[in-house]
This record gives structure tokens, sequence and C-alpha cells, in this order.
């Protein structure tokens, strides 16, 4: 199986919305290389690119400079375009947001601080639509034929906030993948949505067949009725089960996000390592850990470290860069691991059937699938 991680960068955090610093990069990187993780994923930051012409290009120059580094380390990078969401918040531009507050709703980074605020429905209005279009135009533009760049995550978890009908959607990931084939046919496109795209599919049926693969999230929170927080090992089926759920209504390989809940216990012991074998075993292309390096002291009362708890020391990395005592053996128990011998084999109707009832259906093959 194929181990990825997001990286955030341990120097200068996300808050400031900043560019990673290339140095550092340049370090994990190697890291990663030397431990045999497939890739790393960079997140653009929407929000940077919202602000003065003089701004934006800082913030693009910065971007390909942390490409160059890559490149110079040997590491494949993919871009997430815009970076909807990462580590458990939302990180918009201050145009997809309105000033009502959701207690209920996920944390929202905006004007320097975590809020709990309502999305504007971008999605109905075709200048915001154009707006997003022209500032990944930008990214593609100031990144294009860089060698160490192999792949994009594109509407990364957009469908979730606010969600779009379908049309809508399809509008908007052909034209964002438009501006990426139009420099890079060749390059790698995969559509970043969250689990609960599985309850209410027909979005995904419909656009994943311009995408060459899904990645999928959003495990910071439990889908209904299920009991993973604590558990590393049950938070990993979710994961393997959510993904194997959506490999088989889009017929697309699928990443899944994994890590959420070794804040609060260490990624050890025997059934953390079977999670990991049942994952491996139901087809999936791979994983991507969700944070790579832990962060430098000065930014564990920044978000999003200050909002989840113990997610400062859930890296694969540790502060210097250096990896975790369990990680090399876990890795190497994954390259190990058995691939596609049982993919699918809890599935026991057709997709049809599914289609008609997805959430009832979502809880009932949960129970055959563990």
């Amino acid at each position: 199986m194929k181990i990825s991680a997001f990286y955030a960068c341990p120097v200068r955090g996300m808050m400031q919305l900043e560019p990673p610093d290339p140095r550092r990069l340049e370090q994990a990187a190697r890291t990663s290389k030397s431990l045999g993780l497939e890739k790393l994923f960079l997140p653009v930051m929407e929000a940077s690119l919202a602000g003065s012409r003089r701004a934006k290009i800082a913030y693009l120059d910065g971007m390909v400079q942390a490409l160059d580094r890559g490149a110079e380390a040997g590491v494949s990078l993919w871009l997430i375009a815009p970076c909807h969401r990462a580590l458990g918040i939302v990180w918009p531009a201050p145009h997809m947001v309105t000033p009502t507050q959701n207690p209920d709703g996920d944390p929202v980074f905006l004007d320097g601080r975590v809020r709990y605020l309502r999305a504007f429905d971008w999605w109905s209005d075709p200048s915001l639509v154009q707006k997003r279009i022209l500032s990944l135009r930008e990214v593609v533009s100031a990144t294009q034929g860089h060698p160490a760049l192999s792949g994009w995550v594109m509407m990364d978890r957009d469908l979730e906030w606010p969600r779009p009908g379908v049309q809508a959607a399809e509008f908007v990931w052909r034209a964002f993948a438009a501006e990426v084939r139009e420099k890079d046919a060749k390059v790698a496109l995969y559509l970043g949505v969250g689990w609960r795209e599985v309850l209410h599919p027909e979005i995904i049926r419909h656009i994943a067949a311009g995408a060459d693969g899904l990645r999928i999230g959003g495990f910071e929170k439990d889908p209904p009725g299920w009991m993973g927080r604590g558990n590393p090992g049950r938070k990993v089926l979710q994961a393997a089960y959510v993904g194997s759920l959506a490999r088989w209504l889009t017929k697309k390989p699928v990443e899944v996000e994994t890590g959420w809940a070794l804040q609060e216990k260490p990624g050890q012991g025997q059934e953390w390592f079977e999670a990991w074998e049942k994952l491996a075993s139901h087809g999936l292309e791979g994983s991507m850990w969700y944070n790579l390096c832990d962060p430098e002291p000065g930014l564990r009362g920044d978000p999003p470290w200050a909002v989840y708890r113990g997610l400062e020391q859930s890296g694969l990395l540790d502060l210097h860069l250096n990896p975790k005592a369990w990680v090399e053996d876990w890795l190497q128990e994954m390259k190990e691991a058995g691939t596609a011998k049982k993919a699918g084999d809890f599935i026991d109707l057709s997709e049809e059937e599914y289609l008609q009832d997805p959430e009832m259906h979502f809880s009932r093959l949960w129970d055959h699938f563990i």
C-alpha cells in the first residue's frame, strides 16, 4: 500500500497563510523519501490568493520555491488547490463566508482567528465561481511543468460547504480540470471529498468520471453512530470502509486520509496493525497521513493545533524532523501487506439498491465490513 502525507509547515504553521519554509520542506522531504513515502501534499491557501497582487505574487513565488526544494529532495509533490479544509478546519477566502454564526458547524479560520460561521452559497454566484477559476489559473500558470509536481487534488471538500446541485458541481469540476489539463494533459487530477459523499453519492458518481481518482477525508468527525474517538484502529477501519464504498460507487482509485485518533493514543498495538492490514486488503490505492510533522513549540497555541487536543504530537516526524519510534516498523508492515484479495466482499447488493437508501445501507454494510 502506498503511504503519503499532508505537509503543514512546522516552522510557519498555517495561521499566517504563508507558503512553507523552503529549507525545512526540503529536510522533511528528504526524510520522507528515505522512509519510502509515496508523495507529499502541499496546501494552496485560497485566502492567500485573495489579497493584493503583490501579496499574491509573493505567495506563488514561495510555492514555487517549495516545489524547487521538493525536486532537489527527489520527492513527488501534489498540490491541494484550493485547499478548502485541512487538519479539521475550514480555511476559506473571505468572500466564501457569511457573517452568520453557526455554533453547530465546523471551525472556520477567518481574519486571524477560528470562528463558527455559515458558508456563502458561492455555487449560485457566477462572479464568485469565476473568481475561483481565475485564482486556480494563476496557481497553474505559476507551477506548470515543474518537475516535482505530479498531481493535484481539486475541489477539496467543496461539496460539503455548502452542498451544490449536481450541475453546479459538474460545471466547477470541469472548469477546474480544464485549467490544469490545458497546461499539462498528463498530470494526475484527483477529486477531494469527505466521507459524507458516500451517504449522498449522486454528485461523486456523476463527476468522478472526469477524475483520475478520489481522495477522501473528513475523519476528524465520526459518521453517525460510530464510536471511533480514542481508538486508532477503529478510525483506520472507518477510512477503509468509506474508501471501499467510494471505490465501488465510482470505479476510481481511492486514497483515504488517516491518522485521526492518534492525538490520544500512540500508533501501536496489534489492533492498530490489524486495522491497517484490512485497509490494505480492500484494494485502495493508498493512505494520506493527515500531518507529516509535529510543529515547533511556538505554534502549538495556534490553529489548527490549538483546536484539536494532541494534534501537535501526531505527525510521523517529530519537531526535529526525525521519524517517530513506531513509524519505520509500521511503514514496513504496510509495504508487505496484502492487496485486493477481499476488495468489496462485504457488499451484498447492487449499486441501484444502495442508491435507493444510502444511509440505511451505509450503516448495515458497516456491520458486514467489520
